[in-house]
């Protein structure tokens, strides 16, 4: 059975609990061995509980459990923590290289370990390239706007912004160069049936 864009999006929000860092890989495994062939007096709690599990350390397609710092789960306290550390280095090029590098890095990873694309096989060099192309992005406007602001004194309380502008970009950039090829062709559709 197929579900709805609302479901999807839930399903997706609430992946990103990042309780899901915690759960240890035999955990994972035992998620999967559950879901898979569950024993006749399982309780509908315990197989709920399996899902959760499975759904924030299990890749979908592999059934492996997913690295805990590579989990969509991490999402949340990474983009935080890249957050405090731009905010807490203020006027540093250095730190801000430095945060957007992490960032980035952090982002491609977790796209990389969570593919789970069935249509299409992961095109490496296209990931490579967004990582590339996203980092430089990230980087080149966050350290230009504090090269901007430490030559014009009057933008300087605008450039505050230039690191959330920075990752906003860069992952707009990421999003558009590693699903050119949905923009370009679009994505297979099927019904209820697989047709």
């Amino acid at each position: 059975p197929t579900e709805g864009y609302a479901a999807r999006l839930m399903r997706l929000i609430d992946r990103w609990d990042p309780r899901g860092i915690l759960v240890s890989d035999a955990k994972a495994i035992a998620a999967v061995k559950l879901l898979a062939d569950p024993p006749p007096r399982t309780s509908q709690a315990e197989l709920a509980t399996a899902r959760w599990v499975y759904d924030k350390t299990v890749h979908p397609v592999l059934d492996q459990p997913i690295p805990s710092a590579f989990r969509t789960s991490s999402f949340i306290p990474m983009t935080s923590l890249a957050a405090i550390g731009l905010a807490a280095s203020p006027g540093s090029a250095k730190a801000a290289f430095f945060w957007h590098l992490v960032y980035q890095t952090h982002s491609a990873t977790v796209r990389y370990c969570n593919y789970d694309d069935t249509s299409r096989p992961l095109d490496l060099n296209r990931m490579l390239g967004a990582y590339a192309a996203s980092t430089g992005a990230a980087c080149a406007i966050g350290v230009g706007a504090l090269r901007l602001a430490a030559l014009f004194p009057a933008v300087r309380l605008a450039s505050q912004a230039a690191p959330h502008i920075a990752l906003g970009c860069a992952g707009a950039l990421s999003t558009v160069l590693n699903n050119e090829p949905l923009l370009k062709h679009g994505a297979p559709l099927v019904d209820e049936r697989g047709e």
